[in-house]
């Protein structure tokens, strides 16, 4: 399962050369190859951007992984959610 997410991780840096693509597709991404540290990266720059898909940051299962770091329920507070 790695590979297919490193494969997909490489096709949205190549998309991202030629458009947008949302910072939180990154962020999922990172956290299906279990790197914290980016998926955090890009989850600070969806909330620069403010990315309308951080109101199911909550709610969405992707996102189990960080529930247990303080950085998550930081972001969480700062998005403004309940």
């Amino acid at each position: 399962m790695r590979g297919l997410y490193s494969q997909y991780l490489a096709a949205l840096q190549e998309a991202s050369a030629n458009r947008y693509v949302s910072p939180m597709e990154f962020a999922m991404t990172y956290v299906a190859l279990d790197d914290k540290k980016q998926a955090f990266a890009w989850l600070e720059k969806a909330y620069e951007e403010r990315a309308p898909s951080l109101v199911s940051l909550k709610s969405d299962p992707a996102f189990n992984p960080l529930r247990s770091d303080s950085r998550f329920d930081d972001l969480v507070r700062r998005v403004g959610l309940p």
